[in-house]
């Protein structure tokens, strides 16, 4: 199973719901650590206003069980850091990033306005 933020969210809502999980989500995180939360916010916010930065910030600080599952969200994977200075996550672009990235502000947005 991928470890990515789709399933992610899955995984932290049926946990919320005391639902009984597929075994094949045993290896995967409910949650984001310091490390995930801070690669997520630069990638989504390299570029962006002070402003934005801090909306961002507090979004991804909102336990996952409370967010939308979007299918967008099936990009962004994660991934064990080889060391202290590589990323902890990736996204897998389709054709456009900066389109894209500003879907993914607007999903992760859409949910708390």
């Amino acid at each position: 199973m991928e470890d990515n933020l789709s399933n992610r969210i899955y995984k932290a809502k049926q946990l919320n719901l005391n639902e009984k999980l597929d075994k094949r989500f045993d290896s995967i995180p409910s949650k984001l650590n310091a490390k995930e939360k801070l690669d997520f916010l630069h990638l989504l916010t390299s570029g962006c206003r002070a402003k934005t930065k801090r909306k961002v910030f507090l979004l991804l600080n909102v336990p996952l069980h409370l967010w939308e599952s979007y299918g967008i969200y099936n990009r962004v994977d994660f991934y064990k850091p080889e060391s202290v200075f590589s990323t902890s996550m990736g996204y897998t672009t389709g054709q456009d990033w900066l389109v894209e990235r500003q879907t993914l502000l607007n999903c992760l947005e859409r949910a708390y306005d």
